[in-house]
C-alpha cells in the first residue's frame, strides 16, 4: 500500500486529495452545516480549480524552496540563494491569485 492511505470499512483509496475529496463527498453535510464542496456545478468546479492552483503552482516553487533550503545546503554545500528567489518570486505570484480568490469568497 501506499501512504497516506484510507480504509473505510471494505473501501481503500490512497493519495491525500483523492481521499480528502472521498471523505468529503461522504460526509459532507451530514454531521455539521459545513459544505465544503457546493452541489452547484460551477461552484464546485472553482473548487476544484483551487485544488489544481495548488498542486499545479503552489507545490512547484515550495519544493524548490524545501530542496534548496535542506538539500543544497546540507548534501551538496551549494548556496541556494537564486532558486530560492525565483521559487519565492513564483510563489508570490501563485499566493496572490488565491489572495484575490478569497477576496471574492
Amino acid at each position: 500500500r501506499k501512504i497516506p492511505v484510507l480504509i473505510d470499512e471494505d473501501f481503500t483509496i490512497n493519495e491525500s486529495r483523492a481521499i480528502c475529496n472521498y471523505l468529503t463527498s461522504k460526509y459532507q453535510g451530514k454531521h455539521n452545516a459545513t459544505i465544503l464542496i457546493p452541489t452547484d456545478v460551477h461552484k464546485a468546479r472553482l473548487v476544484l480549480q483551487c485544488i489544481s492552483y495548488e498542486l499545479f503552482y503552489y507545490n512547484p516553487p515550495i519544493f524548490k524552496l524545501i530542496q534548496q533550503e535542506i538539500a543544497a545546503k546540507k548534501f551538496y554545500n551549494k548556496d541556494p540563494d537564486q532558486v530560492i528567489k525565483q521559487a519565492r518570486e513564483e510563489l508570490a505570484k501563485v499566493l496572490d491569485v488565491y489572495e484575490k480568490i478569497l477576496e471574492e469568497k
